[in-house]
C-alpha cells in the first residue's frame, strides 16, 4: 500500500492504536496450533526535530489473547494500567510516507536483562534464583512474580508470567488521520513462573511458541484521537469501527 506525503511533525498528536501479533503455539499432545494476541494502545507521537523522528509512547488499553484449544489468558485493566510506558524512536519518510522503526523489545515482568533481545528469560526453574531473581519484576504490583494473568478453560486459575516479544513495524501514512502497516516479529515467547492450576503435580512451564510465519499476520493500525484522551476512548474507537477487528488493509 502507498503512503500519502506528510510535512514534518505533522504527526505528532495523541493516537488510539492495535497491534495484533500472530503466532503459533506448540501444545502437548494437540501440537501446533493458531495463537496471539490484538492489543490496544494509547499512543502519543512526539515530533523530535532535533533528530528528525517521532518519539512514539504507549499505554496499554486491552490485551486480547485468542482462545486456544478452549482456553483464553486475559489482564485486568489494572494490570495493564501498570505496564511500563514503551518510548520507540519512529521515522517518517515526509515525501513517500513511508513508516519504520528499529528493532523493539518490548518486555513483562523483567528489567535489566543483559542483552534484553536475547538473554534468557527467568523460567520455573530459574526465576528465584540469581542472576535471574535480580531481574525479576512485580511489574502489575500486586506482589506476585511478573504479570498475573487470569486462565479460563479447560483449566482455570491465575498464573504469573513473564513475557518478551522483540520486533520493528513496517508500514505508512494512509491518510494524515490514519497508520498502518505490519509488525515484523522475530521473537514472541513467555514462560509461566508459577500458577494455581496443578496438572500432574505441575504448576507451571515453559510456552513453545513462534512467530507466525505469514508476513501479513501480524499487523497494527492508529488512528487520529483526541488530545486528553483515556483508554476509554481507544475502547470507544474498537466499538465504532475506527479500530475494527480485522486487518484493515
Amino acid at each position: 500500500m502507498p503512503g500519502v506525503a506528510t510535512t514534518p511533525g505533522a504527526l505528532a498528536g495523541t493516537w488510539y492504536g492495535q497491534l495484533e501479533f500472530a503466532s503459533r503455539i506448540n501444545l502437548p499432545v494437540v501440537g501446533w496450533e493458531n495463537a496471539g494476541a490484538n492489543g490496544g494502545r494509547l499512543i502519543t507521537l512526539r515530533w523530535d526535530a532535533a533528530a528528525g523522528q517521532y518519539i512514539w509512547e504507549n499505554r496499554w488499553c486491552w490485551d486480547d489473547v485468542f482462545e486456544v484449544q478452549g482456553t483464553r489468558n486475559s489482564f485486568t485493566d489494572e494490570a495493564l494500567s501498570r505496564l511500563r510506558v514503551a518510548e520507540i524512536p519512529v521515522l517518517v519518510d515526509a515525501e513517500t510516507g513511508d513508516l519504520s522503526t528499529n528493532q523493539v523489545v518490548d518486555l513483562w515482568g523483567v528489567q535489566n536483562l543483559p542483552d534484553p533481545a536475547t538473554t534468557p528469560l527467568p523460567n520455573k526453574d530459574s526465576y528465584q534464583s540469581q542472576p535471574q531473581s535480580d531481574w525479576m519484576l512485580d511489574e502489575d504490583g500486586d506482589g506476585n512474580p511478573g504479570v498475573t494473568v487470569h486462565i479460563e478453560g479447560n483449566f482455570s486459575g491465575t498464573g504469573f508470567i513473564v513475557n518478551r516479544a522483540v520486533f520493528a513495524l513496517r508500514g505508512v501514512v494512509k491518510s494524515p488521520d490514519e497508520l498502518v502497516g505490519l509488525i515484523e516479529a522475530s521473537t514472541l515467547e513467555q514462560k509461566l513462573l508459577d500458577s494455581t492450576i496443578r496438572i500432574g503435580g505441575m504448576s507451571a512451564g515453559d510456552t513453545d511458541q513462534v512467530p507466525d510465519p505469514d508476513p501479513r499476520a501480524s499487523w497494527f493500525q492508529m488512528v487520529r484521537g483526541r488530545d486528553g484522551a483515556t483508554c476509554d476512548d481507544v475502547k470507544a474507537a474498537r466499538n465504532e469501527g475506527r479500530l475494527p477487528t480485522r486487518r484493515p488493509f
